[in-house]
């Protein structure tokens, strides 16, 4: 563990003492001389909306509610911005009534997974918000060629509600043959296809002709 990134901790349960390694030191932006962390002030370093997540992860672990502490948590860092991190541990000592005396575990920076995430949702929502607000008829297909978004415009247009069209084959909401259908989804997933005349069919049976642009969805 020494040789690794992770931080690492023991905590005396009867004490209340803690014991870190350097390198919770150094993720905080400290150094070792600088200060000394106990339990007092190591709750101190914690984000104020993590404290009892925490503290409330080690007691239904010590009282057997839980196989281990696993949590996720903030802590500030000196400069003042957010550390997101992962802590997984143990209760690896107890006396011959069960009472737990000492856990120990590790703490790991995922600040970075966490800002990928929130990218990715990001674009997400982003996404979402296009593909809702579109004033023409626009839906995602994955590639089983099943219906996963759909706008308003599609919905209003066809006549559908949201949940009878959602999850359904893409051959749905045309009356052309449907190996045609599928021949032209399953190669705008790969490349981008424009200007094919289709006939859309509306749920009260009319059949509705529009020039589609299939594209993939990066």
């Amino acid at each position: 563990l020494e040789g690794s990134e992770a931080c690492t901790w023991s905590l005396n349960l009867i004490t209340d003492k803690i014991e870190v390694n350097d390198k919770l030191y150094l993720m905080l932006g400290y150094k070792k001389k600088e200060i000394n962390i106990t339990l007092q002030n190591f709750y101190t370093f914690i984000h104020c909306d993590d404290v009892n997540k925490f503290k409330t992860c080690i007691e239904n672990h010590v009282l057997g509610i839980t196989n281990s502490i696993d949590c996720e948590l903030r802590f500030n860092h000196t400069t003042g911005k957010i550390i997101w991190t992962r802590v997984h541990g143990q209760v690896l000592l107890r006396d011959k009534n069960g009472i737990a005396s000492n856990a120990f575990g590790i703490l790991t920076d995922i600040t970075k997974e966490k800002k990928f995430y929130s990218r990715i949702i990001e674009a997400e929502e982003e996404s979402n918000a296009i593909i809702h607000n579109f004033l023409d008829i626009l839906f995602v297909v994955n590639d089983n060629l099943k219906i996963v978004r759909i706008n308003k415009a599609t919905c209003f247009t066809l006549g559908y509600q949201y949940d009878e069209i959602f999850m359904q084959p893409v051959t749905t909401l045309f009356h052309n043959d449907e190996s045609t259908i599928k021949n032209y989804f399953t190669k705008g997933i790969r490349e981008s296809i424009r200007n094919i005349e289709l006939k859309c069919g509306h749920k009260c049976g009319d059949i509705l002709p529009m020039s589609f642009n299939i594209s993939p969805l990066y």
